[in-house]
């Protein structure tokens, strides 16, 4: 009877360490791909990539997307 309850306890605690490790390395692939994400746009030669040249299409495409308003840089001799 004590070894069918030792072999119940590890089998529970075995089913809990693995549903554990699993939903934790989940996480750990959505936080190295962030990462990896911004690691290549600090390599990128141009980290600011913008369709438009034109300020007044790009300044308008942040109104209500971000909290407060800016000043474009410009990189036209850049």
């Amino acid at each position: 009877m004590f070894a069918a309850a030792m072999a119940g306890v590890v089998l529970v605690l075995g089913a809990l360490t693995s549903t554990y490790v699993g939903t934790r390395s989940g996480q750990d692939q959505v936080f190295s791909e962030i990462a990896d994400l911004h690691v290549a746009a600090l390599a990128s030669s141009s980290p600011v990539d913008v369709i438009s040249t034109d300020r007044h299409t790009v300044k308008p495409w942040f109104q209500g997307k971000i909290p407060f308003a800016f000043n474009l840089p410009d990189l036209k001799n850049s």
